[in-house]
């Protein structure tokens, strides 16, 4: 089912500490960042009212930038050329200067009618709020099928249990961990008319994490569905396919299963 597979993260920053001797004979270490860079992040050009305590200023030319951000909104989903957006960001935080939420999202903004028709979607997280999960779906689609991932045992999967019971599309399937595992993954399956995006995240889905903490998101472009002269065999260079499929496998029960043959 995907046509183009996702590019590995590239590296933002390289830091190094340089030593330098003072008049008085101390030793104090300095900062010193060096810019990479990457065809998914811009500039921030803008005029940015910056704390009186930061010297540098964002429009400087130099490699002493210190205000680098990804671009202005998420990628339409008929974008064709996906190198052109980008594709991490970090979320909006309640509170601060629009200015500063300019180039963030929100879980709203992820599951927004914009980045495409969603007819189901599977969300793998640690920790969920049932209630408030489903109002960050566009209200047209909180019926749509929802696969929930998780790992949670005893009195926690009482609870999630009781809270799904109201929604007859929710499916619960709990990963079989070791003795003192916990599930950590944090990663939304999107599938939608058009095709599938996958998104990996920091957060869990509860309100406080989506609030007021600095979270980072990374969304991938929208994997077209094939054509079926192109049959099922289409790998890219980073086998992204391949190691999400791998991946998936490690989940057991006929609701993976399903996804897997999605993606395939």
């Amino acid at each position: 089912m995907l046509q183009k597979e996702s590019h590995s993260f590239q590296r933002i920053y390289s830091s190094s500490l340089d030593q330098k001797e003072s008049d008085e004979g101390r030793v104090v270490a300095t900062q010193k960042k060096d810019r990479v860079d990457s065809p998914d992040l811009v500039i921030l050009d803008d005029d940015i009212n910056l704390p009186k305590s930061k010297k540098r200023k964002v429009e400087s030319d130099s490699s002493e930038e210190d205000c680098i951000v990804v671009a202005k909104s998420i990628p339409a989903h008929k974008t064709e050329d996906v190198h052109s957006s980008p594709l991490f960001y970090l979320t909006k935080v309640r509170g601060i200067s629009d200015v500063f939420n300019r180039s963030a999202v929100g879980i709203k903004d992820i599951l927004s009618p914009n980045m495409g028709d969603l007819v189901a979607s599977a969300q793998f997280n640690y920790m969920f709020d049932i209630e408030w999960l489903l109002e960050q779906y566009p209200e047209e689609k909180r019926k749509a099928p929802l696969l929930i991932v998780h790992g949670c045992k005893g009195g926690e999967l009482d609870s999630l249990r009781h809270e799904s019971l109201a929604h007859p599309n929710l499916k619960l399937l709990q990963a079989k961990l070791e003795i003192f595992g916990t599930h950590h993954s944090k990663m939304m399956l999107l599938l939608y008319k058009e095709g599938l995006r996958v998104v990996i995240h920091t957060a869990n889905l509860v309100q406080k994490d989506w609030d007021q903490k600095t979270q980072a998101v990374w969304i991938s472009p929208m994997f077209y569905k094939h054509g079926k002269e192109e049959g099922d065999n289409t790998v890219s260079n980073t086998s992204f396919k391949v190691d999400l499929l791998e991946y998936l496998s490690t989940y057991s029960g006929s609701a993976m299963l399903e996804w897997q043959q999605r993606i395939k």
